[in-house]
């Protein structure tokens, strides 16, 4: 029995841990835990609410499983018949705080959902290895040997469970009075011990989560160097702010106009540079974009766009170069980025069970709007986006077209002050793009709006300046006017 009751927990908790990190990862692969983030959401709510999600799971589940093993269901033998169950239930509680925080450290180094499930499901029981072979020799381990073994969580689950059966067989069992008393003569590694261990493993856990989060943030997020604890940067919030001074000087070129006289630029964009292996995506961009203004990046697929909207909100690390966006350095405070940030990204991140109402009040109330506020908000872009008789149907049931008004939505509600929309008219109908149109440009007051697109109609009708991309270089940035003026030159045949 000291033997199969831990492999019979660990069987109990294992379909719960492989899903738990499953579903984290998820988040991750479809890249909703960016979206969330760069729209506001605080990296600790993110894992407290996911935290939250687990325990009240796995409260249910050793509340059933404390009821199994010791009541008496009409037989005279139970699994542990002596204990006091609300000893037994504080135990299991600790077990499943580390268990979350496991689950936790498991999903930060996986950006696949299945490799993430796989590989924690092989640990889980790997953690449980130092018990199967120390439990023959267990009266002679050292107190400091059980300690480190204690490290891995199911073995101090696993010991905790053997010293229950112990106390089971003196007859005695596990009571509030004998927590921190061992079962066995001249030991002292007794359950309340192993109940210790439980919450500093958690804290470990939880700790290297935390930290590998950072330094390793996986295909997206920007990496933070190994050392960014130590880093004034990550202790004290620096915010440029702007003026004529932090101008950049444009290339000299006949195909880059002058910059307008507007003193503050919500984007500013330094000697930009993305290399993915041999290939450069973005090369030395250097681009200032304007409050009150639609700055249009133009460029057909793979002439850098996307990958530049992804370095300015942090889904992407730059090679080399930064950028401010309201004043904040992507490279260094990417959190301060996001606070004034919305994006409608080139695919549609959205949650399937929500309805378009929800959707936007999640957001919306992310971005800090107060909740007295919030049905206003929700109204508001629910009309403007012409989605009124779709207000509560769930996501998954839109059509594509319908989806993007949505995106275009999320981005704009809350008042962000910076708006990047990425391809946003795509997959729509030409009635439901000239609609968009011309909400983007109403929209557009008070805020630095950026948006990608390879149809030249729609960056001449939408954008205050064009930006045109190739091969990840600027080739030419401009009023719509100047732009035909410089490159525009030939002839017209009327018939």
């Amino acid at each position: 029995m000291e033997r199969l009751l831990p492999m019979i927990i660990l069987i109990s908790f294992f379909y719960t841990c492989i899903n738990t990190v499953k579903f984290i990862t998820i988040e991750k692969e479809k890249q909703l835990k960016e979206a969330m983030k760069i729209m506001g959401l605080p990296n600790w709510l993110h894992w407290t609410a996911w935290f939250v999600r687990c325990l009240i799971l796995l409260l249910i589940t050793i509340s059933l499983l404390v009821f199994l093993i010791s009541a008496n269901l009409g037989t005279d033998l139970s699994v542990i018949e002596y204990a006091d169950w609300t000893v037994l239930w504080f135990f299991f509680l600790t077990f499943i705080l580390v268990t979350i925080c496991f689950c936790f450290m498991m999903s930060v180094f996986f950006n696949k959902a299945n490799t993430a499930a796989g590989i924690a499901g092989l640990m889980w029981f790997l953690f449980a290895i130092p018990f199967n072979i120390a439990v023959q020799n267990y009266d002679e381990m050292a107190m400091g040997t059980k300690m480190a073994s204690s490290l891995l969580s199911n073995t101090a689950m696993s010991f905790g469970i053997m010293n229950i059966i112990r106390l089971e067989a003196n007859q005695v069992g596990l009571q509030w009075s004998n927590l921190f008393s061992s079962p066995t003569m001249g030991d002292d590694f007794s359950v309340g011990l192993v109940m210790v261990m439980f919450l500093v493993d958690a804290l470990l856990y939880l700790a290297i989560a935390l930290y590998f989060e950072q330094v390793m943030p996986g295909e997206f997020g920007v990496a933070k160097p190994w050392n960014f604890l130590f880093t004034r940067d990550f202790w004290k919030r620096n915010r440029i702010e702007d003026g004529p001074g932090m101008r950049q000087k444009m290339e000299s070129s006949a195909y880059f106009e002058q910059e307008p006289n507007i003193d503050r630029a919500g984007v500013r964009i330094v000697n930009l540079r993305k290399v993915y292996g041999k290939k450069v995506a973005v090369e030395g961009l250097n681009l200032n974009m304007f409050d009150g203004q639609i700055t249009v990046l133009l460029g057909h697929n793979g002439a850098g766009k996307t990958t530049t909207m992804s370095m300015l909100t942090g889904m992407f690390s730059p090679t080399s170069g930064t950028a401010l966006v309201n004043g904040y350095d992507i490279r260094k405070d990417i959190e301060g980025v996001r606070f004034s940030l919305g994006l409608c990204p080139q695919h549609n991140v959205l949650f399937n069970e929500l309805t378009v109402a929800e959707h936007l009040k999640f957001f919306a109330q992310l971005k800090g709007v107060p909740g007295d506020k919030t049905a206003s908000e929700i109204e508001k872009y629910v009309t403007l986006l012409e989605l009124t008789d779709k207000r509560n149907a769930q996501s998954h049931t839109l059509s594509g077209g319908m989806k993007r008004k949505l995106g275009v939505g999320i981005a704009l509600c809350g008042g962000s002050r910076v708006v990047l929309l990425d391809e946003p008219t795509s997959g729509m109908d030409p009635s439901a793009r000239r609609a968009l149109w011309d909400l983007i440009q109403k929209e557009k007051v008070g805020r630095t709006v950026i948006l990608s697109t390879h149809f030249m109609d729609e960056a001449d009708v939408l954008g205050d300046r064009i930006a045109i991309m190739a091969e990840g270089k600027l080739r030419a940035i401009g009023s719509p006017f100047f732009l035909k003026k410089s490159l525009g030159a030939g002839y017209r045949l009327i018939c």
